[in-house]
Protein backbone atom coordinates (compact mmCIF):
# COMPACT_ATOMS: atom_id res chain seq x y z
CA UNK A 1 0.00 0.00 0.00
CA UNK A 2 2.85 2.35 0.85
CA UNK A 3 4.39 1.59 -2.56
CA UNK A 4 1.17 2.65 -4.29
CA UNK A 5 0.97 5.93 -2.39
CA UNK A 6 4.64 6.68 -3.08
CA UNK A 7 4.24 5.92 -6.79
CA UNK A 8 1.14 8.12 -7.08
CA UNK A 9 2.90 10.96 -5.30
CA UNK A 10 5.99 10.74 -7.51
CA UNK A 11 3.99 10.51 -10.74
CA UNK A 12 1.86 13.48 -9.70
CA UNK A 13 4.95 15.55 -8.92
CA UNK A 14 6.43 14.78 -12.34
CA UNK A 15 3.16 15.73 -14.05
CA UNK A 16 2.88 18.96 -12.08
CA UNK A 17 6.46 20.05 -12.71
CA UNK A 18 6.58 19.22 -16.43
CA UNK A 19 3.12 20.56 -17.24
CA UNK A 20 3.83 23.78 -15.35
CA UNK A 21 6.98 24.17 -17.45
CA UNK A 22 4.94 23.57 -20.60
CA UNK A 23 2.17 26.00 -19.60
CA UNK A 24 4.57 28.79 -18.68
CA UNK A 25 7.07 28.58 -21.54
CA UNK A 26 5.79 26.43 -24.43
CA UNK A 27 2.02 26.54 -24.60
CA UNK A 28 1.72 29.74 -26.66
CA UNK A 29 4.22 28.65 -29.30
CA UNK A 30 3.01 27.62 -32.74
CA UNK A 31 5.05 24.40 -32.84
CA UNK A 32 1.86 22.39 -32.49
CA UNK A 33 3.21 18.96 -33.44
CA UNK A 34 6.07 19.34 -31.00
CA UNK A 35 3.70 20.49 -28.26
CA UNK A 36 1.50 17.47 -28.89
CA UNK A 37 4.50 15.17 -28.56
CA UNK A 38 5.54 16.86 -25.31
CA UNK A 39 2.10 16.49 -23.73
CA UNK A 40 1.97 12.80 -24.67
CA UNK A 41 5.52 12.41 -23.37
CA UNK A 42 4.50 13.92 -20.01
CA UNK A 43 1.74 11.32 -19.65
CA UNK A 44 4.03 8.38 -20.40
CA UNK A 45 7.12 9.72 -18.63
CA UNK A 46 5.28 10.54 -15.39
CA UNK A 47 4.26 6.88 -15.12
CA UNK A 48 7.70 5.37 -15.80
CA UNK A 49 9.89 8.01 -14.13
CA UNK A 50 9.34 6.72 -10.56
CA UNK A 51 10.77 3.36 -11.67
CA UNK A 52 13.86 4.69 -13.44
CA UNK A 53 17.27 4.14 -11.90
CA UNK A 54 20.24 5.64 -13.70
CA UNK A 55 22.62 5.70 -10.76
CA UNK A 56 25.61 3.97 -12.37
CA UNK A 57 28.21 5.22 -9.91
CA UNK A 58 28.44 1.80 -8.33
CA UNK A 59 28.47 -1.75 -9.61
CA UNK A 60 26.66 -3.91 -7.10
CA UNK A 61 28.02 -7.45 -6.91
CA UNK A 62 26.61 -9.95 -4.47
CA UNK A 63 29.37 -12.30 -3.37
CA UNK A 64 28.43 -14.87 -0.78
CA UNK A 65 31.99 -16.19 -0.63
CA UNK A 66 33.27 -12.93 0.81
CA UNK A 67 35.73 -13.34 3.69
CA UNK A 68 33.47 -11.44 6.13
CA UNK A 69 30.37 -13.52 5.61
CA UNK A 70 30.74 -15.75 8.65
CA UNK A 71 30.39 -13.49 11.65
CA UNK A 72 29.09 -16.06 14.12
CA UNK A 73 28.34 -15.32 17.73
CA UNK A 74 27.83 -17.61 20.70
CA UNK A 75 25.54 -16.04 23.28
CA UNK A 76 25.06 -18.06 26.45
CA UNK A 77 22.38 -15.75 27.76
CA UNK A 78 19.90 -13.76 25.68
CA UNK A 79 17.69 -11.34 27.56
CA UNK A 80 14.24 -10.52 26.40
CA UNK A 81 14.79 -7.17 24.70
CA UNK A 82 11.74 -7.21 22.50
CA UNK A 83 11.04 -3.68 21.37
CA UNK A 84 8.93 -3.94 18.24
CA UNK A 85 7.58 -0.82 16.68
CA UNK A 86 3.90 -1.49 15.99
CA UNK A 87 1.97 0.60 13.55
CA UNK A 88 -0.92 2.28 15.33
CA UNK A 89 -4.45 1.22 14.56
CA UNK A 90 -5.33 4.82 13.77
CA UNK A 91 -2.62 5.03 11.12
CA UNK A 92 -3.71 1.70 9.69
CA UNK A 93 -7.30 2.86 9.32
CA UNK A 94 -6.26 6.23 7.86
CA UNK A 95 -4.25 4.58 5.08
CA UNK A 96 -7.07 2.22 4.21
CA UNK A 97 -9.56 5.07 4.19
CA UNK A 98 -7.39 7.00 1.74
CA UNK A 99 -7.07 3.88 -0.42
CA UNK A 100 -10.86 3.43 -0.35
CA UNK A 101 -11.43 7.03 -1.44
CA UNK A 102 -8.91 6.60 -4.26
CA UNK A 103 -10.59 3.41 -5.51
CA UNK A 104 -14.04 5.02 -5.35
CA UNK A 105 -12.72 7.92 -7.41
CA UNK A 106 -11.35 5.55 -10.04
CA UNK A 107 -14.69 3.75 -10.24
CA UNK A 108 -16.61 7.01 -10.63
CA UNK A 109 -14.40 8.34 -13.42
CA UNK A 110 -14.24 4.94 -15.10
CA UNK A 111 -18.04 4.69 -15.19
CA UNK A 112 -18.20 8.21 -16.63
CA UNK A 113 -15.80 7.23 -19.42
CA UNK A 114 -17.69 4.03 -20.18
CA UNK A 115 -20.89 6.04 -20.55
CA UNK A 116 -19.17 8.33 -23.03
CA UNK A 117 -18.02 5.35 -25.07
CA UNK A 118 -21.49 3.83 -25.02
CA UNK A 119 -23.04 7.10 -26.15
CA UNK A 120 -20.69 7.28 -29.13
CA UNK A 121 -21.38 3.70 -30.20
CA UNK A 122 -25.12 4.24 -29.82
CA UNK A 123 -24.88 7.23 -32.13
CA UNK A 124 -22.98 5.07 -34.58
CA UNK A 125 -25.75 2.47 -34.56
CA UNK A 126 -28.50 5.06 -34.84
CA UNK A 127 -27.00 6.66 -37.95
CA UNK A 128 -29.38 7.24 -40.85
CA UNK A 129 -26.69 6.14 -43.29
CA UNK A 130 -22.92 5.68 -43.52
CA UNK A 131 -20.62 6.63 -46.36
CA UNK A 132 -16.98 5.55 -46.53
CA UNK A 133 -14.49 7.96 -48.04
CA UNK A 134 -10.76 7.27 -47.94
CA UNK A 135 -9.87 6.51 -44.32
CA UNK A 136 -13.01 8.10 -42.88
CA UNK A 137 -16.59 6.90 -42.47
CA UNK A 138 -19.31 9.59 -42.54
CA UNK A 139 -22.22 8.82 -40.23
CA UNK A 140 -25.36 10.93 -40.77
CA UNK A 141 -27.56 11.68 -37.78
CA UNK A 142 -30.78 13.63 -37.31
CA UNK A 143 -30.19 14.59 -33.67
CA UNK A 144 -26.97 16.64 -33.93
CA UNK A 145 -26.22 20.07 -35.40
CA UNK A 146 -22.45 20.17 -35.21
CA UNK A 147 -20.03 17.70 -36.86
CA UNK A 148 -17.54 15.82 -34.69
CA UNK A 149 -15.24 12.83 -35.06
CA UNK A 150 -14.10 9.78 -33.15
CA UNK A 151 -11.36 7.62 -34.68
CA UNK A 152 -12.46 6.97 -38.29
CA UNK A 153 -16.08 8.03 -37.75
CA UNK A 154 -17.12 11.56 -38.67
CA UNK A 155 -20.61 12.27 -37.38
CA UNK A 156 -22.58 14.74 -39.50
CA UNK A 157 -26.06 16.28 -39.36
CA UNK A 158 -28.35 14.85 -42.01
CA UNK A 159 -28.60 18.26 -43.70
CA UNK A 160 -24.87 19.04 -43.52
CA UNK A 161 -24.88 20.08 -47.22
CA UNK A 162 -26.77 23.22 -46.24
CA UNK A 163 -23.93 24.31 -43.93
CA UNK A 164 -22.04 27.34 -45.11
CA UNK A 165 -18.41 26.30 -45.34
CA UNK A 166 -19.18 22.64 -44.70
CA UNK A 167 -16.27 21.58 -46.90
CA UNK A 168 -13.74 23.21 -44.55
CA UNK A 169 -15.48 21.70 -41.54
CA UNK A 170 -15.34 18.21 -43.05
CA UNK A 171 -11.68 18.60 -43.97
CA UNK A 172 -11.02 19.79 -40.43
CA UNK A 173 -12.53 16.59 -39.04
CA UNK A 174 -10.58 14.51 -41.53
CA UNK A 175 -7.37 15.88 -40.06
CA UNK A 176 -8.45 14.56 -36.66
CA UNK A 177 -9.06 11.14 -38.21
CA UNK A 178 -5.74 10.98 -40.08
CA UNK A 179 -3.73 12.26 -37.11
CA UNK A 180 -5.31 9.67 -34.74
CA UNK A 181 -6.25 12.37 -32.24
CA UNK A 182 -8.83 10.06 -30.68
CA UNK A 183 -6.00 7.79 -29.58
CA UNK A 184 -4.48 10.73 -27.67
CA UNK A 185 -7.82 11.42 -26.01
CA UNK A 186 -8.22 7.82 -24.85
CA UNK A 187 -4.70 7.82 -23.41
CA UNK A 188 -5.33 11.08 -21.57
CA UNK A 189 -8.71 9.80 -20.37
CA UNK A 190 -7.09 6.69 -18.88
CA UNK A 191 -4.52 8.95 -17.24
CA UNK A 192 -7.29 11.10 -15.75
CA UNK A 193 -9.00 8.01 -14.37
CA UNK A 194 -5.87 6.79 -12.58
CA UNK A 195 -4.81 10.22 -11.33
CA UNK A 196 -8.20 11.85 -10.85
CA UNK A 197 -7.01 13.50 -7.62
CA UNK A 198 -4.35 15.50 -9.48
CA UNK A 199 -5.77 18.70 -11.10
CA UNK A 200 -2.83 18.91 -13.49
CA UNK A 201 -4.01 15.84 -15.44
CA UNK A 202 -7.26 17.55 -16.42
CA UNK A 203 -5.41 20.70 -17.44
CA UNK A 204 -3.11 18.53 -19.53
CA UNK A 205 -6.04 16.79 -21.20
CA UNK A 206 -7.64 20.15 -22.03
CA UNK A 207 -4.35 21.43 -23.48
CA UNK A 208 -4.06 18.30 -25.61
CA UNK A 209 -7.52 18.92 -27.06
CA UNK A 210 -6.51 22.50 -27.82
CA UNK A 211 -3.41 21.29 -29.64
CA UNK A 212 -5.55 18.96 -31.75
CA UNK A 213 -7.66 21.91 -32.89
CA UNK A 214 -4.60 24.06 -33.57
CA UNK A 215 -3.14 21.28 -35.73
CA UNK A 216 -6.38 20.82 -37.69
CA UNK A 217 -6.80 24.58 -38.21
CA UNK A 218 -3.22 24.91 -39.38
CA UNK A 219 -3.57 22.04 -41.87
CA UNK A 220 -6.71 23.54 -43.42
CA UNK A 221 -5.13 26.98 -43.80
CA UNK A 222 -1.90 25.50 -45.21
CA UNK A 223 -3.88 23.55 -47.82
CA UNK A 224 -5.27 26.89 -49.07
CA UNK A 225 -8.73 25.39 -49.45
CA UNK A 226 -10.03 28.59 -47.92
CA UNK A 227 -8.63 31.98 -47.01
CA UNK A 228 -7.76 32.89 -43.43
CA UNK A 229 -10.56 35.49 -43.38
CA UNK A 230 -13.16 32.99 -44.55
CA UNK A 231 -11.96 30.40 -42.07
CA UNK A 232 -12.09 32.87 -39.19
CA UNK A 233 -15.64 33.88 -40.15
CA UNK A 234 -16.56 30.19 -40.23
CA UNK A 235 -15.20 29.76 -36.71
CA UNK A 236 -17.22 32.71 -35.45
CA UNK A 237 -20.37 31.48 -37.18
CA UNK A 238 -20.45 28.21 -35.25
CA UNK A 239 -19.95 29.67 -31.77
CA UNK A 240 -23.64 29.28 -30.97
CA UNK A 241 -23.79 25.65 -31.96
CA UNK A 242 -24.10 23.04 -29.25
CA UNK A 243 -20.97 20.96 -28.62
CA UNK A 244 -21.21 17.20 -28.32
CA UNK A 245 -19.39 16.30 -25.12
CA UNK A 246 -17.21 13.27 -24.59
CA UNK A 247 -13.97 11.92 -26.01
CA UNK A 248 -14.56 13.38 -29.47
CA UNK A 249 -12.94 16.02 -31.66
CA UNK A 250 -15.14 18.81 -32.95
CA UNK A 251 -14.79 21.84 -35.21
CA UNK A 252 -16.99 23.71 -32.76
CA UNK A 253 -14.88 23.30 -29.64
CA UNK A 254 -14.63 25.35 -26.47
CA UNK A 255 -11.31 26.80 -27.65
CA UNK A 256 -12.50 29.01 -30.50
CA UNK A 257 -11.16 32.21 -28.91
CA UNK A 258 -7.74 30.61 -28.46
CA UNK A 259 -7.84 29.18 -31.99
CA UNK A 260 -8.57 32.58 -33.51
CA UNK A 261 -5.74 34.08 -31.51
CA UNK A 262 -3.35 31.30 -32.56
CA UNK A 263 -4.29 31.71 -36.26
CA UNK A 264 -3.92 35.49 -36.27
CA UNK A 265 -0.70 35.66 -34.24
CA UNK A 266 2.70 35.57 -35.86
CA UNK A 267 4.32 32.14 -36.03
CA UNK A 268 6.94 31.36 -33.43
CA UNK A 269 10.51 31.93 -34.56
CA UNK A 270 13.18 29.26 -34.56
CA UNK A 271 14.91 31.04 -31.70
CA UNK A 272 11.88 30.23 -29.57
CA UNK A 273 12.77 26.57 -30.05
CA UNK A 274 15.61 27.08 -27.58
CA UNK A 275 13.00 27.06 -24.84
CA UNK A 276 12.31 23.41 -25.65
CA UNK A 277 15.92 22.54 -24.89
CA UNK A 278 15.38 23.78 -21.34
CA UNK A 279 13.04 20.83 -20.90
CA UNK A 280 16.02 18.45 -21.08
CA UNK A 281 17.62 19.47 -17.74
CA UNK A 282 14.19 19.46 -16.10
CA UNK A 283 13.64 15.86 -17.25
CA UNK A 284 17.16 14.93 -16.15
CA UNK A 285 16.46 16.41 -12.73
CA UNK A 286 13.29 14.33 -12.42
CA UNK A 287 15.15 11.16 -13.36
CA UNK A 288 17.99 11.85 -10.97
CA UNK A 289 15.59 12.70 -8.16
CA UNK A 290 13.83 9.36 -8.45
CA UNK A 291 16.82 7.25 -9.50
CA UNK A 292 17.97 7.23 -5.90
CA UNK A 293 14.29 7.10 -5.00
CA UNK A 294 14.84 8.80 -1.68
CA UNK A 295 15.75 11.96 0.13
CA UNK A 296 19.42 12.90 0.32
CA UNK A 297 20.09 11.64 3.84
CA UNK A 298 22.67 9.09 5.01
CA UNK A 299 22.44 6.22 7.51
CA UNK A 300 22.45 7.89 10.91
CA UNK A 301 20.40 5.76 13.31
CA UNK A 302 20.76 2.44 15.08
CA UNK A 303 18.75 -0.18 13.18
CA UNK A 304 17.04 -1.42 16.36
CA UNK A 305 15.80 0.18 19.52
CA UNK A 306 17.56 -1.29 22.50
CA UNK A 307 19.99 -4.15 22.28
CA UNK A 308 23.68 -4.41 23.01
CA UNK A 309 26.61 -4.31 20.60
CA UNK A 310 28.46 -7.55 21.25
CA UNK A 311 30.87 -7.62 18.29
CA UNK A 312 32.51 -4.43 17.11
CA UNK A 313 33.41 -3.35 13.60
CA UNK A 314 36.73 -4.73 12.28
CA UNK A 315 36.97 -7.31 15.10
CA UNK A 316 39.47 -9.98 14.11
CA UNK A 317 39.29 -13.52 15.43
CA UNK A 318 38.78 -17.20 14.67
CA UNK A 319 35.57 -18.18 12.98
CA UNK A 320 33.95 -20.87 15.18
CA UNK A 321 32.57 -22.68 12.12
CA UNK A 322 35.40 -22.50 9.58
CA UNK A 323 38.16 -22.29 12.23
CA UNK A 324 39.79 -19.67 10.05
CA UNK A 325 40.84 -16.13 10.78
CA UNK A 326 38.21 -13.60 9.83
CA UNK A 327 37.53 -9.89 10.13
CA UNK A 328 34.12 -8.63 11.14
CA UNK A 329 32.67 -6.26 8.54
CA UNK A 330 29.92 -4.68 10.63
CA UNK A 331 28.51 -4.76 14.14
CA UNK A 332 26.44 -7.40 15.88
CA UNK A 333 23.61 -6.24 18.11
CA UNK A 334 22.22 -8.69 20.64
CA UNK A 335 18.46 -8.34 20.46
CA UNK A 336 15.58 -10.70 21.11
CA UNK A 337 14.17 -12.55 18.14
CA UNK A 338 11.24 -10.74 16.54
CA UNK A 339 12.45 -7.23 17.43
CA UNK A 340 11.67 -4.51 14.92
CA UNK A 341 14.48 -3.68 12.48
CA UNK A 342 14.33 -0.22 10.89
CA UNK A 343 15.90 1.33 7.82
CA UNK A 344 18.53 3.76 9.05
CA UNK A 345 18.00 6.11 6.08
CA UNK A 346 15.62 6.50 3.16
CA UNK A 347 16.56 4.29 0.26
CA UNK A 348 15.73 1.62 -2.27
CA UNK A 349 15.76 -2.09 -1.49
CA UNK A 350 18.19 -3.85 -3.83
CA UNK A 351 18.19 -7.23 -2.08
CA UNK A 352 15.62 -8.96 0.14
CA UNK A 353 16.19 -12.68 0.23
CA UNK A 354 17.45 -15.70 2.14
CA UNK A 355 21.16 -15.84 1.26
CA UNK A 356 23.43 -18.60 2.58
CA UNK A 357 25.32 -17.59 5.75
CA UNK A 358 23.60 -14.21 5.87
CA UNK A 359 20.27 -15.84 6.57
CA UNK A 360 17.38 -13.57 5.75
CA UNK A 361 19.10 -10.49 4.36
CA UNK A 362 18.03 -6.99 3.33
CA UNK A 363 20.31 -4.60 1.43
CA UNK A 364 19.23 -0.99 0.93
CA UNK A 365 20.83 1.52 -1.40
CA UNK A 366 20.89 5.13 -0.21
CA UNK A 367 22.06 8.45 -1.62
CA UNK A 368 25.73 9.38 -2.02
CA UNK A 369 26.93 5.81 -2.59
CA UNK A 370 25.77 4.37 0.76
CA UNK A 371 24.36 0.90 1.37
CA UNK A 372 23.11 -0.70 4.58
CA UNK A 373 22.99 -4.46 5.20
CA UNK A 374 20.71 -6.22 7.71
CA UNK A 375 21.39 -9.94 8.25
CA UNK A 376 20.06 -12.96 10.20
CA UNK A 377 16.48 -11.66 10.18
CA UNK A 378 13.54 -13.82 11.11
CA UNK A 379 11.17 -11.98 8.78
CA UNK A 380 11.50 -9.67 5.78
CA UNK A 381 8.76 -7.07 5.36
CA UNK A 382 9.97 -5.51 2.08
CA UNK A 383 10.81 -6.75 -1.38
CA UNK A 384 13.43 -5.92 -3.95
CA UNK A 385 12.67 -2.62 -5.67
CA UNK A 386 10.70 -1.13 -2.78
CA UNK A 387 11.40 2.41 -1.66
CA UNK A 388 11.65 2.77 2.11
CA UNK A 389 11.72 5.76 4.41
CA UNK A 390 14.01 6.47 7.33
CA UNK A 391 12.88 4.61 10.49
CA UNK A 392 10.49 2.43 8.47
CA UNK A 393 10.24 -1.13 9.73
CA UNK A 394 11.77 -3.45 7.13
CA UNK A 395 11.87 -6.73 9.03
CA UNK A 396 12.27 -8.53 12.34
CA UNK A 397 15.48 -9.66 13.98
CA UNK A 398 16.19 -13.37 14.16
CA UNK A 399 18.67 -16.20 14.21
CA UNK A 400 18.84 -17.36 10.60
CA UNK A 401 21.90 -18.26 8.55
CA UNK A 402 25.27 -18.80 10.24
CA UNK A 403 24.17 -17.57 13.64
CA UNK A 404 24.13 -19.29 17.02
CA UNK A 405 21.80 -16.88 18.87
CA UNK A 406 19.28 -14.14 18.06
CA UNK A 407 20.99 -10.93 16.95
CA UNK A 408 21.23 -8.45 14.09
CA UNK A 409 24.32 -8.11 11.94
CA UNK A 410 24.40 -4.54 10.59
CA UNK A 411 26.75 -3.04 8.02
CA UNK A 412 27.24 0.32 6.32
CA UNK A 413 29.11 0.46 3.03
CA UNK A 414 30.17 3.63 1.25
CA UNK A 415 31.11 3.25 -2.41
CA UNK A 416 31.59 -0.46 -1.79
CA UNK A 417 33.84 -0.12 1.27
CA UNK A 418 32.71 -1.16 4.73
CA UNK A 419 32.75 1.61 7.32
CA UNK A 420 32.19 1.63 11.09
CA UNK A 421 28.39 1.90 11.69
CA UNK A 422 28.89 3.31 15.19
CA UNK A 423 30.50 6.42 13.75
CA UNK A 424 27.22 7.19 11.97
CA UNK A 425 24.95 6.94 15.01
CA UNK A 426 23.62 10.35 16.06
Amino acid sequence: MNDLFIFMAKASIVTGVLFSFYALLLQKNSFHYLNRAILLFIIVFSVICPFLDFDFNRNYIFNTNYLWINELDDFSNVESLQNTVVQSEHHFRAKHFVLLVYIVGIIVFFIKSIRQFRAIFRLRKSGLKSVKEDSAVFVYLDNIKNPFSFFKWIFLPKDYDSFHGNSSIIEHEKVHVKQLHSLDLILSEAYCILFWFNPFVFLLQKSLKNIHEFIADNEIIRSKQTSIDQYLRLLVSVTEMKVYSGMTSSFRSLTIKKRIKMITNNKSSRKTGILYLLLVPVIALMIQSFSIGVSNDIPSLPPVKGGEITVKFAYSGINPVTKKQYTHGGIDIKIAEGSSVMSTASGKVIEATDKDGWGKLIVIKHANGYETWYAHLSKINVKKGDTVKKEQEIGLSGNTGHSTAPHLHYEIRKNGERVNPEEYFN
